[in-house]
């Protein structure tokens, strides 16, 4: 491991500058809080002009009894008292602009719920298409309205083909009912209940 030799401007913390000695022992320490000799020279303070500059500071307080800069309005777009540039309700920069609303967002929620309802399918269809065309007539997509007109036309077709077979069944029971006649009737292991 090799370590890098440096500027003799830069010492590593706890060593002493190149040239100077440690105090001897039983010297007297510096006061508390006073600078060491190696280290009396501090920087300017803050708004002063830098030894390296030879300039005059530009920021900082004013002497004493100065007169202050006088106060100038910033410029505005208009007539005075109407606000900055570009108006109220510019886009501010780095943040997307507002969407417009959707007129059929709401509409093409509920299309989408009451679609899972089963029986309520074909009123979830006929929202969820409302919804659809309310977005299209402003330019606004509408993902819900599509996912709804989808759910509530499977949901539907599920509905109608549950109600067909159990309406075939039931037809088909009562004429096999009026054939027999009351009772209680068993056909190959399946007893049937005639009223």
């Amino acid at each position: 491991m090799t370590i890098p030799s440096q500027s003799p401007s830069d010492p590593t913390p706890g060593t002493r500058p190149p040239g100077t000695q440690p105090p001897a022992y039983g010297a007297p320490s510096p006061a508390y809080g006073a600078p060491s000799p190696e280290y009396a020279a501090q920087p300017p303070a803050y708004g002063a002009p830098s030894p390296s500059d030879g300039a005059q500071p530009t920021t900082g307080p004013a002497a004493y009894g100065a007169q202050p800069p006088a106060w100038t309005q910033p410029p505005t777009a208009g007539p005075a008292g109407y606000g900055a540039p570009g108006g109220y309700g510019a886009p501010t920069p780095g943040y997307p602009a507002q969407a417009t609303p959707d007129p059929g967002k709401g509409m093409g929620i509920a299309g989408l719920i009451i679609g899972f309802l089963g029986c309520l399918a074909p009123i979830g269809l006929v929202l969820s298409i409302i919804a659809k065309r309310k977005s299209k007539r402003v330019g606004a997509p509408n993902g819900v309205a599509i996912a709804g007109i989808i759910v509530s036309s499977i949901v539907t077709l599920i509905t109608l083909a549950i109600l067909a077979t159990a309406t075939a069944a039931y037809v088909t029971m009562q004429n096999r009912c009026n054939e027999w006649g009351p009772g209680i009737h068993e056909v190959n292991g399946t007893t049937y209940y005639c009223g």
